[in-house]
């Protein structure tokens, strides 16, 4: 015990007098960054160039100074450039002075050869196929050779590889081979990098390389056939294969396209990889694979045809790439992976292409995201819930079948931006109606496709609520309740039912909350000739309400206007596709200008004809300005509006 405490009083002791001298226990420091040249030694050709460059300098304020020991041999710039002028030895120095002055002194020994040009180059050592290609398989390596000519021109060799996404090659020309693909294999001769690169240099040679799998599928497993473009399709397989990875080439040639059912009677097929270079996946290509699990798709695929997955239920994973613009109906009907992107989602959406929708959530009015640009055939097929689609502004097709047996679609509107539709789009719906704008291809679709019965058409300006006005009226033509349809489309609705439910003016008179409603409806129960009623009147009258010069107006006269000629002489489309772009998309100069025959030059003479109308008619101008109704006086107030404007027509 007491050597314990004694021991201890010693290490005590030997502490305290470290403190009291100040012992430091020593740090490591890291040693500076080590300043070189990036070569000692370099040979350059008379003519020839030759770039040396300083490594490890941090130093921003440094300042580098160049000499050459022989300058009729080498010269050096001021960036380190040596040029070879005549043959011989120089030593190349730069003095780098540091901002704190300290200084180092870096050397390289040049050697100056007279350049012997080679003409030509030739690599030498390539096992060409009857396709001229050499192959590589992935993970192996290849020491490619190359012969100048002449055999002693002392000019340099540049090894390239112009995809380095497939193989690589180090500065003797050894290639290794990454990834099963095409790609090439170049040697440059210069006398240096720069003019082996220079555009104009013609000793150059190239070797083509066909970087294959390990595992690739032998061709001989495949029916194929040579396209117009000369790159293959395959159209057939080995019906026992279960592993398959398709070969990228055939023969020499690209392999670029999975035909129409070619897979369709492996019915043993487990698992697929497509190489690079194939860009389009044909219809029912994989059709009804139950055994398939695993399909690799590749960058660069563009399109995937109808039913080219469809019945492949064990297909639980699918990565669909950027490159695919184009997706056929129904492609992947009956995967896993699908019906679990249904589970998930309403819409299914892959790049922008809706491919298929939760059909028990179609229900009612439904609206389509806006990123959509194309719909797939058959997508909303059977849903027998939907009313009301709203298609996204951008969409640009519609495929074939896409809305067929919806019989409770009533209404869709389909977007200028369309410019692909395709068959029996709306087969069985048969109380739809179609908006479209004029002179867009949907129209001309549609007229084609004999859907003239059901269109309504509109001109850009046309004004939601025209639209919806126009749509009612269809509905009703085409048997729909009026009870039902004021449900559906609000006050929007008012002044088609209003117009049609003779039996009930006085009741939806009170009710109506839009302006076109009790024009329309004491237009509709006057009997009288145009410039006796209360419309004709309110067309003298618009001059004073103060919104002369405002759409809202314009597009008010436009509407009455088409009403009037519509009225007993036309038809509900003649109306909605006539009226709208007379003049300044509203028909309003000649509305305004033009009436009883009567030319205006301008809105001082119309005024002044109206004017001259109503006091011929008893009425006081300041009496009329005064119950404006367009300035709101008696908005809310139909009934003393009517009985107003009864009092003094009748």
């Amino acid at each position: 015990m007491k050597k314990v405490k004694q021991s201890f009083a010693i290490l005590l002791a030997f502490v305290m007098v470290f403190a009291l001298v100040g012992v430091q226990i020593p740090v490591t420091v890291q040693a500076a960054t080590k300043v070189t040249f990036s070569c000692t030694k370099k040979t350059v050709a008379v003519g020839g160039k030759y770039t040396l460059t300083v490594k490890g300098v941090k130093d921003k304020k440094a300042t580098y100074a160049w000499s050459s020991s022989n300058k009729k041999v080498a010269t050096v710039s001021k960036k380190g450039v040596v040029s070879g002028v005549a043959e011989g030895s120089a030593t190349i120095k730069c003095k780098i002075t540091l901002s704190d002055k300290s200084t180092k002194t870096l050397s390289c020994k040049v050697t100056v050869k007279e350049q012997k040009a080679a003409t030509s180059v030739k690599i030498s050592n390539a096992k060409l196929d009857e396709n001229k290609v050499h192959t590589i398989v992935v993970g192996e390596s290849y020491d490619f050779n190359r012969k100048l000519s002449p055999s002693k021109s002392n000019d340099k060799t540049y090894w390239y590889i112009l995809d380095e996404e497939y193989a690589e090659v180090n500065s003797s020309g050894v290639v290794t081979a990454k990834k099963a693909g095409i790609t090439t294999l170049v040697a440059k001769v210069g006398i240096d990098r720069v003019s082996a690169e220079e555009s104009t240099n013609k000793v150059v040679d190239s070797v083509r390389l066909n970087i294959v799998s390990p595992k690739e599928t032998s061709a001989d497993k495949f029916t194929y056939i040579k396209k117009q473009d000369g790159t293959m399709r395959i159209i057939g397989c080995d019906r026992d294969l279960e592993e398959v990875i398709v070969p990228h080439m055939i023969e020499g040639k690209l392999v670029t396209e999975i035909g129409n059912s070619a897979f369709f009677l492996c019915s043993k097929l487990k698992s697929v990889i497509l190489p690079e270079g194939i860009t389009r996946i044909g219809d029912f290509a994989f059709y009804y694979q139950r055994n398939l699990t695993n399909i690799e798709i590749p960058d660069g695929v563009q399109s995937i045809g109808e039913m080219a997955f469809a019945g492949c239920t064990n297909l639980t994973n699918i990565e669909i790439p950027e490159s695919v613009t184009s997706i056929g109906k129904r492609a992947f009907e009956g995967t896993e992976w699908l019906a679990s992107k249904q589970q998930e989602n309403t819409f299914v959406i892959i790049n922008d292409i809706l491919i298929a929708v939760n059909k028990d959530e179609i229900i009612g009015s439904v609206t389509i995201p806006e990123s959509v640009i194309n719909i797939t055939g058959e997508t909303f097929e059977f849903c027998g819930d939907l009313t009301n689609i709203e298609l996204p502004k951008g969409l640009t097709s519609i495929g074939d079948l896409a809305f067929s047996y919806c019989r409770s679609l009533t209404n869709i509107e389909i977007p200028e931006s369309v410019t692909s539709i395709g068959n029996n789009v709306f087969d069985k719906c048969n109380n739809v109606t179609i908006t479209v704008t004029q002179g867009s291809y949907a129209e001309q679709w549609a007229v084609k496709n004999g859907y003239e019965d059901k269109l309504i058409r509109k001109s850009i300006n046309t004004s939601a609520n025209d639209i919806e006005w126009m749509k009612a009226y269809l509905n009703y033509l085409n048997g729909k309740e009026l009870a039902e349809l004021r449900e559906q489309y609000a006050y929007s609705m008012s002044c088609y039912l209003v117009y049609l439910d003779e039996d009930n003016v006085p009741e939806l008179l009170l009710t109506g909350v839009d302006f076109y409603t009790d024009y329309l409806l004491y237009y509709k129960n006057a009997k009288v000739q145009k410039e006796n009623t209360f419309f004709g009147f309110i067309n003298r009258y618009v001059p004073y309400s103060g919104w002369m010069e405002t759409s809202a107006m314009d597009s008010t006269r436009c509407f009455y206007n088409a009403i009037e000629r519509w009225n007993g002489q036309g038809d509900i489309q003649t109306m909605a596709s006539g009226y709208y772009t007379e003049v300044d998309g509203w028909g309003v100069e000649e509305f305004v200008y033009n009436w009883d025959d009567k030319n205006y030059q301008n809105r001082e003479e119309y005024k002044a004809a109206i004017d001259a109308y109503w006091v011929e008619q008893g009425f006081e101008l300041s009496e009329l300005r005064e119950v404006s109704y367009y300035t709101g006086i008696y908005l809310g107030n139909f009934e003393e509006t009517i009985r107003f404007f009864e009092a003094r027509i009748h």
